[in-house]
């Protein structure tokens, strides 16, 4: 959106390790993750630089910005560093309150998992990334969100066995934390950090 415009073929590949798609949100029915906004995401008709990869996009029509990024990574793939990685952001400060009553109901904490799961590998990323704005410390949050990061990691374990034959740390789980004590302290560190790659502090 203007001012800014920025699109994916705007990214230099070469200077980054991940891309992080901000947000995919919960689904205040259902608990399901959707889109926050599906005309940017997947239905505006992208216009990329032709100065850049011209000949490789041909007459090809991408549609949204994560069918550019699709598209881009998979050219970047096949051309340079097999370990570039692009991850669903899922929840957000704008989404902070729909993660409390997410966890207190079983049905919609499945579907949670279940959508994450589905999505990521539906639109073609390369992992999940969580942003619970954040856990309050009432001896239910804390423990749900471990909860949320052992079944995704198990969930991607499964997916990982059925595509490759074993489960091999190809799909990434992160997890967005605050960087200031009051709230860093409430999540359980040592019991959620075997199941994610790394944290990222805000």
């Amino acid at each position: 959106y203007k001012p800014r415009s920025h699109f994916p073929h705007d990214i230099n590949f070469n200077q980054i390790s991940h891309v992080f798609y901000a947000f995919f949100v919960i689904d205040s029915k259902t608990g399901r993750i959707k889109s926050s906004d599906s005309w940017s995401d997947f239905e505006m008709t992208i216009e990329p630089n032709r100065n850049i990869n011209s000949n490789r996009y041909g007459k090809i029509k991408l549609l949204g910005c994560i069918g550019e990024l699709f598209w881009l990574k998979m050219d970047y793939f096949r051309r340079n560093n097999e370990g570039f990685k692009t991850v669903m952001s899922v929840g957000g400060w704008s989404n902070r309150e729909l993660f409390p009553k997410m966890v207190r109901n079983q049905k919609k904490m499945d579907q949670f998992i279940e959508s994450c799961i589905d999505t990521m590998f539906k639109h073609g990323f390369d992992g999940i990334d969580l942003d619970w704005e954040f856990p309050k410390d009432d001896g239910v949050e804390p423990k749900k969100y471990l909860e949320i990061v052992e079944r995704l990691r198990s969930g991607l374990n499964e997916l990982e066995r059925s595509i490759w034959g074993q489960a091999c740390n190809r799909f990434h789980l992160s997890v967005a934390t605050p960087a200031f004590e009051e709230k860093l302290k409430i999540l359980l560190f040592n019991k959620m950090n075997p199941y994610i790659n790394f944290w990222n502090m805000m």
